[in-house]
């Protein structure tokens, strides 16, 4: 099952526990005649037939060199520059896959023939690099799930000004999708991440703790981030990638169109 397809699954379930749904839009959209072409403006069509998977990017490129996107048309160039954000963030995406992927457990490396407090030290030294890493993808999450609502709310700007939707611009947020359901997938398993960040919270909460040793100046960022509540649901909830987008994507409206619309014509 593919990561797009997980998405279809819970935006029917996610959809179906509230009230009104989605209305019956994902069917009027599949039922909708849309051709869409490779792109297509105002007044006139661009179509770029490279026979490369970068031929848009490769075209865009030529633009700012030559021409500038600001003269071209308005639609053209919002396509052009939305199809190189999203590619790059799915390439962010596919780092954070693999480096979840190929994580292993550090508390292992625990040395448990020193003392408490010799103990808490390494664990602080070993683990607390990981622990900002996961702080980055949460934060990089949240700014992608950001940017995929914004993508909606475009598409269904332009689906309300009767305008066409790029074939390549759809498939680049196809990939974006693909990306953070098979990256909140490889989370949940991942036992290892939340039972070393367990082992520093406590190491750094034991630390604080401790009258009989100074506090090093370190310990107050650590802190922070011990008090971080979103940063602590985002590393012990399930699903919590995908929770997060379907709740934001579930608000989106443009009239009587919503993200069932959109979700329709990526599958």
């Amino acid at each position: 099952v593919t990561g797009l397809q997980t998405l279809e699954r819970k935006l029917l379930v996610y959809s179906s526990e509230r009230e009104g749904g989605f209305k019956g839009v994902l069917q009027s959209a599949q039922d909708a005649e849309f051709a869409q072409p490779r792109m297509h403006a105002h007044t006139d069509a661009i179509c770029v037939m490279t026979g490369t998977e970068d031929g848009l990017l490769e075209f865009c490129s030529l633009l700012q060199t030559d021409k500038e996107l600001d003269e071209l048309d308005p639609v053209v160039a919002s396509d052009l520059e939305a199809i190189q954000r999203l590619r790059g963030l799915a390439q962010q995406l596919q780092a954070w896959v693999i480096w979840i992927y190929s994580y292993r457990a550090l508390i292992k490396t625990i040395d448990t023939n020193k003392t408490p407090l010799e103990q808490y030290h390494q664990t602080r030294r070993i683990i607390e690099p990981v622990v900002y890493e996961v702080r980055d993808m949460f934060q990089f999450t949240t700014s992608v799930r950001t940017a995929i609502v914004r993508e909606v709310q475009t598409l269904l700007g332009q689906r309300k000004a009767d305008q066409w939707w790029n074939e390549d611009r759809l498939w680049a947020l196809v990939g974006v999708l693909d990306k953070m359901l098979i990256l909140d997938s490889l989370k949940d398993p991942k036992s290892a991440i939340n039972n070393d960040f367990a082992a520093w919270k406590r190491a750094v909460t034991a630390l604080a703790k401790d009258m009989s040793q100074p506090k090093s100046s370190d310990l107050e960022p650590a802190l922070a981030l011990v008090m971080d509540q979103d940063l602590y649901q985002f590393v012990g909830n399930k699903s919590i990638i995908l929770k997060s987008l379907l709740e934001e994507l579930f608000l989106v409206r443009q009239d009587k169109d919503s993200t069932g619309i959109v979700a329709a014509h990526l599958m």
